[in-house]
This record gives structure tokens, sequence and C-alpha cells, in this order.
């Protein structure tokens, strides 16, 4: 660090009379000065101490021509050490009262280490004496000035001439901080380095508009003083009003696919008696001033620009700073416009005959802010239905730039299609691949990294195969082509997983290396099977008799454990109810079930890895839905008060997804939030309130239900 030294003034310790004798007088030896105002001052060059300068003045006038020395006395280092001129003498003239040195370093002395030693005044012949005539030293060569980080140099501050203005920096812990305007040590503040920071806060109230020079030093427990940093700031007590008049509303906080608009709105500068000719409006895409879009005048208060946000989806905000034609910038100003720009489509599908009034059977597609995708853009006729009651979209996936939609419905439009159908992005049928001749409901369908498509459900049925019957039951797997893999087949069938009491599978995911977990109402209510249909044994001799009850949903963690939601109560015989955590090789984290294990008074239906590593559960039970941490501690800070509730019964979510700006799609089958009507659908903020600028909310009849969100 670098120290730069200030004694302060040193008190008249004993004063006399000059007496006016020759050198070699008898009465010379009683001779006392004393030294009225003295300092010592460290000489930086650049950030190192490159000698120290001391400065005394005495109360008395010397009276002869006096040789004078220093002697010094330090534990570690000898003057030749320290100085470079440590040897010489001084001269003090007669008639004098001051007198000074310079005593230059060695550069070979250490930078971080702390150096102390006092130094003597001494006469040649020992006869004249100094009180007081010890002084002491303590310093660091390398001790810098503090950096003012906050606000950036240039910077408007005090715009609404308040008292407060802060100012914050980097130091080194445990000094001192003196921050004042340059000239006005008056308002002067000081704070101590805690964390290499610091922060103090100056009142300008007092000073005239302009520029303003801001001083910082830093000052050691040994008073020493570093070199002084110096920033400036600009001052104006113009309060301006920045008001945003047009697309504040519908935008603010919205998450929509528009990237191009006008935005209007008024500066406020003829009521505050400002000259508006003077002054332009910069438009930023941050809340900082920091990337301009733009520029635009001022005319009657009123101002207009046009917003392109381009094609990089993502967050973003929107701010303004008015420009004097000098240059001066006043504050940024933030136009609380919090904007995510997202081109993604949300696809629902469930059991539902419209969505926001549109005749939608069953399956809709929306914007990113909720707004249905008019027919004549998503094209599906009489959508999804079934010969039999109950038809409905339970899961839908991409697939060959295509969609692949499955549920329990046996017509797309007016077209037989059991339980699978292929549609174009605009909802147009397609039959680029034949399916087989499912029997019963699909309940998932998944992809591999080979792009296999794995289909899961309640189905049992046969297929010609070699001139023979060839059993397809609850578990199948086709190529890209269409081409049903009958080894994987033959390999399920092999073992015991889907054989009776068996009646179906509920939900399949795939891990990096294409190994299958498959959950449902099947043996031991889960297992692991390899690409081709193998059960592992490592994970079926560690899941033992597996899950007492049914397993309706599975996810992999960014980790790669098993999340694991459903109707059981026990895994392996240990009590873990609703939800469980896996390893890959299906060993139990028990600790998670001891922290789940009240959460839940009936079955999970969902969960949704959150970005944060915080995980989103769904179901039937009180309140429907729940933010856990990672260990399966519950998040207080997600409050959705009374939570989903249908009629006089509990809600059920069935489908959480996290949308790309961080917000959760909810669906499932409710009447009311919190006692808000939101039927089966909606939005919800971080903090568990729903998100009021998406235009999906609430969009479903009453008593109707979305099982899957796509996106």
């Amino acid at each position: 660090m670098n120290f730069y030294i200030l004694f302060l003034s040193l008190l008249l310790i004993i004063s006399c009379s000059p007496v006016d004798v020759s050198l070699n007088s008898n009465s010379y030896s009683s001779l006392q000065y004393s030294v009225k105002n003295g300092e010592s001052k460290l000489v930086f060059n650049n950030s190192m101490v490159e000698k120290i300068t001391l400065k005394f003045e005495t109360e008395d006038t010397f009276t002869e021509d006096v040789s004078l020395s220093l002697t010094l006395e330090s534990q570690k280092y000898t003057s030749d050490q320290l100085f470079k001129n440590f040897s010489q003498s001084f001269i003090i003239a007669k008639n004098s009262k001051s007198f000074s040195w310079d005593l230059i370093l060695q550069e070979s002395l250490p930078t971080n280490e702390r150096i102390k030693f006092s130094l003597k005044i001494k006469d040649l012949n020992n006869k004249i004496k100094f009180t007081p005539d010890y002084f002491d030293f303590d310093f660091t060569l390398n001790f810098s000035a503090p950096q003012i980080t906050l606000p950036s140099a240039n910077s408007y501050i005090n715009s609404e001439n308040k008292s407060a203005f802060q100012i914050q920096g980097t130091c080194s812990d445990d000094n001192s901080v003196m921050i004042y305007p340059k000239n006005h040590l008056s308002l002067s503040q000081t704070a101590i380095c805690i964390n290499n920071s610091f922060a103090v806060t100056l009142d300008l109230s007092s000073m005239s508009d302009g520029s303003v020079t801001i001083e910082a030093k830093q000052i050691s427990t040994a008073n020493n003083e570093s070199p002084i940093a110096q920033i400036i700031y600009l001052k104006d007590t113009f309060i301006p009003n920045v008001i945003i008049t047009s697309n504040s509303h519908t935008l603010k906080n919205n998450t929509s696919n528009i990237s191009t608009f006008t935005m209007s709105g008024t500066a406020g500068l003829t009521s505050a008696s400002e000259d508006e000719t003077t002054y332009t409006i910069n438009i930023y895409s941050d809340n900082t001033c920091s990337n301009l879009l733009g520029n635009t005048t001022i005319s009657a208060d009123n101002f207009s620009f046009g917003v392109s946000l381009g094609t990089a989806e993502g967050e973003k905000n929107l701010s303004a700073r008015l420009v004097k034609q000098s240059g001066t910038l006043l504050p940024c100003t933030d136009l609380a416009f919090k904007y995510y720009f997202s081109k993604k489509e949300i696809l629902i599908g469930g059991m539902f005959d419209t969505f926001n009034i549109s005749s939608l059977k069953n399956i809709a597609k929306l914007t990113s802010d909720g707004t249905v995708i008019s027919p004549g853009l998503f094209s599906i006729g009489t959508g999804f239905t079934h010969t039999m009651a109950g038809d409905f979209v339970r899961s839908i996936i991409s697939f060959a730039t295509k969609l692949l939609v499955v549920g329990n419905f046996d017509k797309y439009n007016t077209e037989s299609t059991p339980y699978a159908k292929f549609i174009y992005t605009n909802g147009i049928g397609t039959n680029f691949m034949t399916l087989p001749e499912f029997n019963a409901q699909i309940k998932t369908v998944i992809t591999d990294s080979d792009n296999n498509l794995i289909f899961g459900g309640d189905f049992d049925f046969f297929s010609e195969v070699e001139s023979q019957n060839l059993q397809r039951r609850f578990l199948l797997k086709m190529n890209p082509a269409g081409v049903v893999n009958n080894t994987f087949t033959s390999n399920i069938l092999a073992t015991s997983i889907f054989q009776t009491p068996a009646t179906g599978v509920k939900t399949i995911v795939v891990d990096s290396l294409d190994n299958l977990y498959v959950g449902g109402a099947i043996a031991n209510h889960i297992t692991k099977l390899s690409k081709n249909g193998i059960e592992d044994p490592t994970f079926l001799s560690n899941a033992g008799v597996g899950f007492d009850d049914v397993v309706y949903i599975i996810k992999i963690s960014s980790n790669g454990d098993l999340l694991i939601g459903g109707k059981f109560t026990t895994y392996n015989g240990i009590s873990c109810p609703k939800l469980a955590k896996l390893s890959k090789d299906g060993v139990l984290d028990t600790g998670f079930c001891t922290n789940t294990a009240s959460l839940f008074n009936d079955y999970v239906l969902s969960i949704e890895p959150l970005f944060n590593g915080q995980i989103a559960i769904g179901g039937k039970f009180t309140k429907g839905l729940k933010i856990l941490n990672s260990n399966g501690t519950e998040d207080g800070t997600f409050n959705i008060g009374t939570g989903f509730i249908d009629g006089p019964n509990p809600g059920i979510v069935y489908a959480i997804r996290q949308f790309v700006d961080g917000k959760l799609l909810i669906g499932g089958q409710f009447g009311t939030l919190d006692g808000e009507t939101f039927n089966g659908f909606v939005k919800l903020l971080p903090s568990g309130l729903p998100d009021t600028k998406f235009n999906g909310n609430g969009m479903l009849p009453t008593g109707q239900s979305i099982y899957t969100i796509f996106f």
C-alpha cells in the first residue's frame, strides 16, 4: 500500500527565549529548541513511496549556524538498508525557524511489508536539544489510492437535489476511506473498508450546479495516507420526468413475439421551465443506459421513437436519458419496461372443446404471450375425437419438423387415426409415416438420440411378424423410418415387467446413453431398460420390490438423478410417500424422502426441474403445486395462497413447464387459483402470483383439463 504520512501539529512542550552565545560558550550545552510544528510526508512515484520529506518549525530562532543529523532506531533495518542518503548532515542557518530533509528510500525495499522505525534529531556536538526529538514511522511502500467505481465518471448526480448521494468503490481492508468534494472538506464522509469495498453518502445539496470533483484517500490505522483519487461528476437540480404513454401497458413485464414497435411519451421540460430545444432523448436497451438504441427530439414536451429489438430472444429492458445540447447527460431513467422477446409457440393438449371461445378440440396453439393462433394459421378442423366418450390429447412432441400427437382418440378432423397422429406445424394432418394400429390410449411418446420413437400406454395388440403374431404390450419402439423394433419387443416380453397384473405404462424418460426408465402400473412400478429393451440387473437389484403403487411421472434432474412421482408410499419397503429421488442405478435418496415425507397428502402427477436447480411438483394434493429445493425441502417464498381448487374439490395439476422467460406454465383441472378464476391454465411469476400479462390465463371451459404443454 502507498502511505501518505501526515504528522499532526506537535504541541509546544518547552518554551525558552533565544540565547545569543557562541559555539564555545559554556552555556551552549543547555540550549534547547522547542518544535512548534512538525510534519512528515510520503512522496509517491505513481503508486510507490519514493521518499520521505520532513518539515519542522521551531518556536525559537536559531542563534548560530547549526549542523544537524538523524539517528535511526529500527529492530529490522539499518539506515543504509532503508535510505540512500541517510549519512548526510544538514545545516540550519542562523536566524532560521524552520528546517527540512528529504530521505530517499532504497529501491530494493519490499513493497508489501509493513516498515516501522523511529528517527531522532540531534546536532553533531550533542549540545543542542530539541523537544520533541523522536518521530515514529509506520508505512507500506505500495499503499494505493482507493478506486471509485460507482457512479461512473461524468455521471449526473444529485439530480433531484437529494441529500443522499452514494459513492461506492474498492479499497484495502481495515483502512478508513475519506470522500469529499475537492476544496470542501467540511462535506467529507469516512467509511471503514470491509471486504475490499466502501460506500459513503454525501450531501451535495449546498453546492452549486456544475462539474464536481470528488476526491478519495485511504488512511491506515497508523494515520498514513494514500495518494488521492479523483473523479468528476455533474450536478444539476433539474428533475427530469420521462413518462412513456403508449405501449407501456401492453408490453411492460410481458413475454411476446413482437420485436419492432413504436413508443411515445412526455418529457416534462416545459413545466420545469427548461428550453426543450436544447434537449434530445436517448433510448437504451438496458437499465444502465449503456446500449444506445437511438435518440429523438422533443416537441411540446412529447416524443416518439421506434424500437427494434432484433432477432435475439431473451429479456429486454428499455431506459431513457435526457441529453442537453452541451452534451450533459441527465440521470438514466428506467422506464420500468422489462420485456421478454420470444418467438416460441406454445402447444397445449388435453380434454377440452374450446380455448378462449375458439372451437379447438383437445389441442390449441398459442403465441408466446398466450394469444390463440387463428384457425387460418393452425387448422385442426374438428380436432382429436373418439367415437366413444373420453377423448383427449396426452402428449405432444416434435419429430422430423412435424408434430406427433398421442392420446385417447381415433380420429383427427375427418381422418381415422387411432391414438397417434402426425401433423404439420400449421395443423394439417400428414401420413408421411405409417403408424401401428394401436388399440388403446397412448400415455406418452419420446425420442432417443437416434431419433427412434418410443410409445408407452395401455395398448395391447398383436402384429404379424414373419408369419407369427408378436404381442405389442404397453411399450413399443420404432425407428425413424417407421419400422417397429421387434428385437426390443422380444426382449421386454422375455421379462415379467409387462405381464399380468400390469395394466399400462404411464411415463418414459431416456438418459444420455439411451437407457430407458419406464414407470406405471407394471412390475415394481419402475424399471430400467437398455436401448435394446434388456432390463438393467443393477437397477433391478437396488430397486428390490420397487414402489408399492403406480408411478405417474419420471424426470431426470440436471445431475442425472431420477425424480419419481406417483401414488406410492414406499420404495423397496422404505417409506417415501408420493415423491422420491433415485440414482441412475436405482438407489434411494433417503434424506430426500425424509424432507418430503409430509408434503403430499395425495398423488404426484407432474415434475419440472427448474433453471435454478429447484423442482416444481404438481398433482392432486393440497394446493396442487409446490416448489422444492434440490434436497426436497419446500421453498417458503413461493406462495399461491389457497392454491388450485376445482369447484368443491381440490384442483389437479397435470402439467408444468418452465417457459423461456423463467415463468411457469401450469395446466390441469382447476377453476380457481387462490380464489381467483383461472380455468385449467395459468402462467405464474417466480413468486407464485399469476402473470397478468399472459393472454392464455384461464381460457378453458369450466371443468375441462390440460394434460400436456409443449414448446
